[in-house]
This record gives C-alpha cells, sequence and structure tokens, in this order.
C-alpha cells in the first residue's frame, strides 16, 4: 500500500479509535489531534481507516512537547500496534528537559524501554518536534527498530512535513528488541499515535501523520535539525511496571 495519512483536516473520529477507550479531542480550529489526560500509563491511538499491509512498516508525527517536567514523556508514532486493539505497541518517550528520546514498548499495557535513550539533545518546552519511527523484522523475527527526529529549534510555527524526514539509511536512533515479548507476530500491523506517559499530564497536540511499508520508500526525507551535545542522566521512570531490555 502506498503512503497513508492524516493533516486532521476533518474530525478523525472515525478514523481512530483509543486504546483501551483512552479519549481524543479535534482541534478543528489549527486541525490537529489534540490528547489532554492525567495518566501515568502509557497512551495510544489506532488508525483504524487503513494500514500498511506489512508488519514492516514505518509512521511518523508532528506533535508539541509540553511545558512542565510533570509532561515529560509525551510521544509520537506508534508502529507494530495490535490489530485487535490490545495495548501492544511500540512508541517514544521524548523526555526534553533530560534531552533524551527513547524506544519503547507496550505488552498489555506495560511499557519497557527497547535499549538506550538517545541523549545529550538540546529540545525545548513548547517546542514541535517530527518523530519517525520504523519496525523492520519479518513475523517470527527479532525486531529492527529505527527512529528519526527534527525539531523546530524554538521557532514557534508548526513545520508541515509532506514526506518522511531523515535519510532512510541513516537513523538518529537504532535499537534491536530481542526480547521474548517482542512483538513479531501478523496481528501486529496497525499504525497510530503512542505516548509512554512518564509523567501525570499528557496534553498534546498532534498534526501531519503519516505511515507506509518501508518497503514503498522512496527516499530520503528532509534532514534534521543539529543540537549542541551535553551530559544528560540516562535513569527515567516510564509509565506502569518499568523495565529495560538490553
Amino acid at each position: 500500500m502506498a503512503v497513508i495519512s492524516d493533516d486532521f483536516a476533518t474530525d478523525p473520529a472515525t478514523r481512530w479509535a483509543g486504546v483501551d477507550s483512552a479519549p481524543f479531542t479535534w482541534d478543528n480550529v489549527n486541525q490537529e489531534f489534540v490528547v489532554d489526560l492525567t495518566v501515568t500509563n502509557p497512551i495510544a491511538y489506532r488508525y483504524t481507516s487503513s494500514a500498511p499491509g506489512s508488519i514492516e512498516h514505518e509512521c511518523q508525527v508532528t506533535f508539541k512537547m509540553g511545558t512542565s517536567s510533570s509532561e515529560q514523556g509525551t510521544g509520537g508514532p506508534g508502529v507494530r500496534m495490535d490489530s485487535g486493539g490490545a495495548e501492544d505497541y511500540y512508541g517514544c518517550n521524548v523526555n526534553w528537559r533530560d534531552g533524551e528520546i527513547v524506544i519503547v514498548r507496550s505488552v498489555g499495557g506495560s511499557a519497557t524501554e527497547v535499549g538506550l535513550p538517545l541523549t545529550g539533545l538540546t529540545l525545548t518546552d513548547d517546542d514541535w518536534i517530527t518523530i519517525r519511527l520504523a519496525a523492520a523484522g519479518t513475523a517470527g523475527s527479532n525486531v529492527v527498530l529505527s527512529l528519526w527526529y527534527q525539531t523546530a529549534s524554538g521557532a514557534g510555527a508548526k513545520p508541515n512535513h509532506t514526506a518522511m524526514i531523515g535519510v532512510d539509511g541513516s537513523p538518529d536512533l537504532t535499537r534491536t528488541d530481542s526480547d521474548t515479548d517482542r512483538l513479531d507476530a501478523a496481528n501486529h500491523s496497525n499504525v497510530g499515535i503512542v505516548s509512554g506517559a512518564q509523567g501525570n499530564q499528557y496534553d498534546t497536540r498532534h498534526d501531519n501523520w503519516r505511515a507506509q511499508n518501508i518497503s514503498d520508500r522512496g527516499g530520503a526525507g528532509g534532514g534534521r535539525t543539529t543540537f549542541n551535545i551535553h551530559t544528560v542522566k540516562l535513569g527515567m521512570n516510564l509509565g506502569k511496571n518499568l523495565g529495560r531490555v538490553a
């Protein structure tokens, strides 16, 4: 299948479903998918109108980081989501005040970090960020997760990405999930929006969502922003029943 996308120009209620009935709203003025919840467990929304067609797929969304430490953990795209609506999926947490992005796996709503985070990033409160997340590996195989990111550099204006960001063969972060709980079955075929919800407040605006099979890639996207590197801590507390796999 070719690229599937949603710019939220119309009410997404008929195209999206909250996993475990998680609520969302539509901002018809800014044409955005909006989530405003007080939770400590992972949150996920599944695109139900169609799916890429393969479990080897990728997804991208632009969203806004929060303004307080309680909002740490806002996240973007979801891949390998269970087609029946179970709380099984991969996503990421953007812990902007710690300068980190970490890939997260949820099984039954329990979040586990997949390897160490991408660290040393300069991220800004209330800035827009775009994240692309890809899951490679056939059914029954290890899952290779690749992540690209790009920020608005504190400019305030929402970027309008009409293609996948980054260079296909040069992700900013790659992690392999070889755990027995990895999501490697045929039913892990859906995509959407995911957050690990590290803090207790999830108040995030989303736009320009898109997904496709990895085999449908047509070339590189728009590159990414250059960041100043600094030392950050690696520890964090994501969701409920959090663990970390090697």
